[in-house]
């Protein structure tokens, strides 16, 4: 009992801590690496996509949060519009998931789970500019077919 009478939950009396439902509890909260500011460019010696530059947050938000929030949440420093994509754990920087809605969010939130019942790290999305500015000279002609066509580069015969 309290001390005003009231019986107190048994899940505050066993763990000295809110109950696990409680709305900032951890299992309410998802976290996830966000990139922005960088560029996804192939490595010299393989080929394969890494992404170079830019910052990189962990980012901590409720469960239920909606797209439009986590998108204020995301780029409330960032100028200009950003589009949000993530990084299925088997999959290359070439095939990145867009994230337009909260039913895609939703999509995202399920493959956090999925990594974390896995062991696996913590998912990896990323912000890009709605309208990059790409410069051919900067990445390159085979970069910038690659990355607007495929991963592979057309034969020349």
């Amino acid at each position: 009992m309290s001390t005003d009478g009231a019986p107190i939950p048994t899940d505050i009396i066993s763990t000295g801590s809110a109950p696990s439902s409680a709305p900032g509890s951890p299992k309410n909260r998802v976290k996830f690496l966000c990139s922005h500011g960088g560029k996804i460019l192939p490595r010299p010696a393989d080929g394969h996509l890494k992404y170079v530059g830019g910052e990189t947050r962990v980012i901590s938000v409720p469960r239920d949060i909606p797209f439009q929030e986590l998108m204020k949440k995301l780029t409330y420093l960032i100028d200009g519009e950003m589009i949000l994509k993530y990084q299925v754990v088997s999959e290359d920087l070439d095939a990145l998931v867009s994230v337009k809605s909260d039913e895609d969010l939703r999509h995202m939130l399920d493959e956090i789970d999925r990594y974390e019942n896995a062991g696996a790290p913590k998912l990896r999305a990323f912000l890009f500019p709605t309208n990059p500015v790409v410069m051919e000279n900067q990445i390159g002609p085979w970069t910038a077919w690659r990355l607007s066509n495929g991963t592979s580069m057309p034969s020349t015969a």
